[in-house]
């Protein structure tokens, strides 16, 4: 019995044979019309909600339906990758230009549906501050790394024998939109298909009037650029597969030419090094998921041609374990190409940032507080070690006797732990600034709001005042209150706080002495740290804040903001308060007595434990007592205010 029976093939496609019947001739092309559908339908549901996961539902259902239509029709579900699949001979030309009319027709069908259904704007577009050409490149980078995946572990009689197919084909397809959704998302909108960018196109564009255009055809031609570019380095690397042989298999990392092997390792270093760049100038949450999809993808692709290193640590351990696997000369060649691909993915990732919102916001590596290099290094050799000897387990070791040459799980175990890695050794911060959307909700409010100018690290202001469902709740709230007295509460340090936020020149217009009284009072029996107004103190303007919306707009008479948490050294703060003491103004209130009457208690049963909250659980309490003390004693004395 034939247990390695063949089974039917996957991404590469024949045109359907006269002796079926015309059901099943016309199989194929219904299943890529019903799955492109589906697909467009998804992405446009998730751009409208502008979800953090967005990327991770779209290369979720791409990797469903790869499975579950591959064996029909080889599961394109884009003019790109059926583009790809003719230039590399894997697909007949009228099999693929059937294809491309019926995707572009499922897209335009599906982007009508989303429109009429959620009576949302559509379209594409670049992502302001980005320009076509920064939106455009990432198109065809990402398109053209979705397209080389898909012509590696789909089609290639390599990685995907008749007889001997591999298992994660789908799963290494979805992950690619998963890397390049969160890395190019916030510059194009991660697109990456042809027949999304003209099936939303014409149903029109969310992004400001300034930025609309025919994009839909542009952003295509970038598209089907990037495939064209992916089809040609798939021959590069599998020389074999265009003039339909198939090439020796033997132990991973053995196949192939130097000169192919290295390109997969530059390559896939590049892609890597870019997609994690991309996403720490655009203030990804979702680094980590973006890592390890673009890791255990690349890997999937590439690691019966060289291995799939992707990081001298890597290829060090590998040359150092003595299995044969990678002998000193190569690892040495790895290593350069690497290193350059990981250069080279720099200087474009720093073009990026100048063009971004982040552009005068420098981006190093460095230990954060409250950590020193000593614990740096303790980290970043003990997690290495561990990466490199994961794949030494999974990659250099005798295969287990099994029917299957194939081995499914050690792509996503090895992505998997980079993941991990950067989840545990980057997020150890309780303290975050930004919401899920990883927009500042302090930046997001409609007051001297600025999306276009720049701003530092985790403060991106959002795409348009209250485009964030938090601070929509949050003004809804306290509008229907409306306030006499309003106290927001901040974990990013120390001080305490009065309008205006929004520059550093301008001082409150009403009540200002009678609030900077309070501050004072209430800094000399606890807090001991800056307070005044919010711009000066702080040292930098804070447009689209909470603090100076509900002070302007609500009209509300004496509007604080308090900090209550700073996890390093507290000189600079003793030091700028100490001065605040200093300034004739201090005693100039102090000796006018500006508060009214009925403030002169209003802090006295506020915690002596003000200063010096370190933790997450003191500063929760902290500031629940300080909500408490101030609604319920306050508000009592002010009521007649």
């Amino acid at each position: 019995m034939d247990l390695q029976k063949s089974a039917p093939s996957y991404g590469s496609t024949t045109e359907p044979t006269p002796q079926g019947s015309f059901a099943e001739s016309l199989a194929p092309y219904a299943a890529e019309f019903v799955g492109t559908y589906l697909l467009v339908f998804t992405i446009a549901v998730c751009g409208i909600a502008a979800d953090h996961i967005a990327g991770i539902a779209t290369g979720a259902l791409l990797a469903v339906l790869v499975y579950s239509f591959g064996p029909i029709s080889g599961g394109h579900f884009n003019p790109a990758v059926s583009f790809a699949c003719g230039l590399t001979r894997k697909t007949p030309w009228p099999q693929v230009i059937a294809y491309i009319l019926l995707q572009i027709s499922a897209g335009l069908i599906a982007g009508i549906a989303c429109h009429e259904v959620l009576q949302q704007p559509l379209g594409v577009a670049p992502h302001a501050p980005f320009g076509f050409w920064d939106a455009g490149f990432l198109e065809s980078l990402y398109t053209g790394m979705l397209c080389f995946v898909v012509l590696n572990v789909s089609t290639s009689k390599s990685n995907n024998p008749d007889r001997d197919q591999n298992h994660y084909f789908g799963l290494a397809i979805g992950l690619v939109v998963i890397a390049g959704g969160h890395a190019a998302g916030g510059v194009s909108g991660g697109i990456f298909n042809p027949a999304v960018s003209i099936g939303l196109e014409i149903v029109g564009s969310q992004e400001p009037a300034a930025v609309v255009g025919p994009w839909g055809l542009a952003f295509a031609g970038m598209q089907l650029f990037g495939s064209s570019l992916a089809a040609a380095i798939f021959v590069a690397v599998r020389a074999g597969e265009l003039r339909n042989g198939e090439e020796p298999r033997g132990d991973v990392g053995m196949g192939g030419s130097l000169l192919a092997k290295l390109l997969c390792e530059f390559l896939g270093t590049f892609l890597l090094c870019i997609t994690v760049g991309l996403n720490l100038v655009l203030r990804s949450i979702s680094t980590p998921w973006a890592a390890f999809a673009a890791l255990a993808s690349l890997i999937y692709a590439v690691h019966d041609v060289s291995g799939g290193h992707l990081n001298p640590a890597v290829t060090a351990a590998v040359v150092f374990s003595g299995r044969g696997k990678c002998p000193p000369g190569r690892g040495v060649a790895y290593a350069a190409v690497q290193l350059l691909a990981g250069s080279v993915a720099g200087v474009i990732t720093a073009a990026y940032q100048q063009e971004s919102l982040l552009g005068v916001t420098e981006i190093s590596l460095q230990p954060r507080l409250p950590y020193s290099w000593i614990a740096v290094f303790v980290v970043e050799t003990a997690f290495t070690a561990l990466i490199a000897f994961v794949v030494l387990s999974l990659t250099t070791v005798k295969p287990l006797d099994a029917v299957s040459l194939q081995n499914f799980p050690f792509g996503f175990a090895i992505g998997g732990l980079l993941a991990a890695v950067i989840f545990r050794v980057t997020h150890g911060d309780w303290c975050l600034r930004v919401g899920p959307g990883g927009v500042d909700l302090n930046r997001n409010w409609d007051e001297h709001w600025q999306g276009d100018a720049s701003f530092g690290e985790d403060t991106n202001p959002g795409r348009l005042p209250f485009s964030e469902p938090e601070t929509q709740l949050l003004k809804e709230l306290v509008s229907e209150f409306h306030p006499t007295t309003f106290l927001t509460i901040h974990s990013g340090t120390l001080g305490m706080y009065m309008p205006w936020a929004f520059d550093m020149e301008h001082l409150a217009n009403r009540n200002q002495g009678s609030m900077m009284e309070i501050l004072k009072q209430v800094d000399q029996a606890h807090c001991q740290c800056p307070f005044g107004a919010a711009g000066r103190e702080v040292g930098y303007s804070c447009p689209g804040t909470c603090l100076d919306w509900v002070y302007d707009k609500l009209q509300t008479p004496y509007a604080f903001a308090y900090e209550i948490y700073y996890g390093g050294d507290q000189s600079s703060l003793r030091d700028r308060w100490e001065e605040k003491l200093r300034l004739p103004e201090a005693s100039k209130f102090q000796a006018q007595n500006l508060a009214h009457d009925h403030f002169k208690d209003v802090f006295a049963d506020f915690p002596s434990s003000f200063i010096q909250v370190q933790s997450a659980s003191n500063m929760t309490k902290t500031a629940a007592e300080t909500l408490t003390g101030f609604l319920m004693a306050g508000f009592s004395r002010l009521s007649d205010v």
